[in-house]
């Protein structure tokens, strides 16, 4: 009888001896599974209310995937944790039942990030239909002349696409340099085989064609039906470019220059006139004209007024009459202002947009009695 009980004691302090040599062994963290995008696994003991920091956990631990910013913690089946149990470790250590997923508001940002980037990016905006723009006709010489293509093309436009007719009637080379800005010299040749101009090296945008024609006397091989240069991106600055003529000489028979126009580039203008709404602008110190008599203030989605300084006067220029985006311009109408005027019509603004290097009034012109027009440069980038 002594023997029994001395048998049942001793093996109820091996398994209590066993038990809490288990219980210290406890499960290792390291052993779970790590998802993509797993920031740590975030254990508590058996009650839930401790949490464990250790490397090893006590038996009856549970541990909860906790994922890294921007991710939230989704379970696909079975439990949402993994439990260290008595007999086996854990359950199902390597078990992939719990990822981490993208948080929706994270993935919203992205995407609005993604569509800012795209609407700040020079995309090529094809036309319906080519457009004509006349250059240069007739009788001239060596010119340098700055050629407005508004009618053409939006002033946010930084680049044109177009194919270039160039023709002479006599037998001549000569160059022709579209610029963004004013080159005083424009040489478009050389004669030693090295560049045209040292001086191109630094510039901004610039490209050259040529009419090429052959030098040899009374040589009939020159293109006397004129030359056709395609593809030729030519830069903008506010839907004007500058045209310098090189080593042309006058004569009695004609030449012409002409722009035939694919497209343009430009960045998404309508995407930042949206940020507009609710905002207001005032054009004090524009351009450094201090002494202007006017101060406009201009609301987008709004109104646009015009104070008079001399006699303290206010006048309501027109309310916002929805924006006009067409292949040449993007336009907001303001209509319905104060008047009649003394020609019968009531007061009236456009707004022209283009990108700059500030974002603000640049100019108010009232280009006819009572009808004024504003342009209105962004900092796209």
């Amino acid at each position: 009888m002594k023997l029994l009980k001395s048998l049942c004691l001793a093996s109820a302090l091996a398994g209590l001896v066993d038990k809490k040599q288990r219980e210290k062994r406890g499960c290792l963290i390291s052993e779970l599974a790590k998802p993509k995008h797993f920031d740590q696994w975030k254990c508590y003991d058996k009650n839930g209310d401790k949490t464990i920091s250790a490397t090893r956990v006590p038996l009856r631990s549970k541990c909860f995937l906790n994922c890294k910013s921007g991710y939230y913690e989704y379970k696909l089946n079975g439990a949402k944790y993994h439990k260290c149990t008595e007999r086996n470790g854990w359950s199902a250590p390597k078990r992939k039942n719990n990822i981490c997923a993208r948080d929706i508001e994270t993935t919203i940002q992205r995407i609005e990030q993604r569509l800012e980037t795209v609407e700040s990016t020079n995309i090529f905006h094809p036309f319906e239909k080519i457009v004509q723009v006349y250059v240069k006709e007739g009788y001239f010489g060596d010119e340098n002349f700055v050629l407005d293509i508004s009618d053409a093309v939006p002033y946010h436009a930084s680049f044109i696409l177009a194919d270039v007719w160039i023709n002479d009637a006599v037998n001549q080379y000569w160059s022709v340099t579209f610029s963004k800005d004013r080159n005083i010299q424009c040489q478009g040749w050389s004669f030693d085989g090295r560049a045209p101009l040292d001086v191109y090296d630094g510039r901004t945008q610039t490209v050259t064609v040529a009419y090429d024609a052959d030098q040899a006397a009374n040589s009939t091989a020159y293109p006397r039906f004129g030359q056709w240069l395609p593809s030729v991106m030519v830069p903008l600055a506010l839907s004007e470019v500058n045209v310098c003529i090189d080593d042309k000489d006058v004569s009695n028979e004609l030449a012409s220059v002409f722009l035939f126009v694919h497209g343009y580039y430009g960045v998404n203008i309508e995407a930042f006139v949206t940020k507009l709404r609710g905002k207001c602008f005032q054009n004090e110190n524009i351009g450094g004209q201090t002494e202007t008599p006017f101060i406009y203030t201009v609301c987008p989605y709004g109104q646009v007024t015009q104070f008079d300084q001399r006699y303290n006067a206010t006048y309501y220029l027109g309310s916002w009459d929805g924006t006009d985006v067409t292949e040449s311009n993007s336009v907001m109408n303001f209509v319905d202002g104060a008047g009649p005027c003394s020609n019968g019509v009531y007061r009236s603004t456009e707004i022209n947009f283009f990108c700059g290097t500030s974002t603000g009034i640049i100019s108010v012109d009232e280009f006819s009695h009572c009808k004024y027009t504003v342009k209105f440069s962004f900092e796209c980038k």
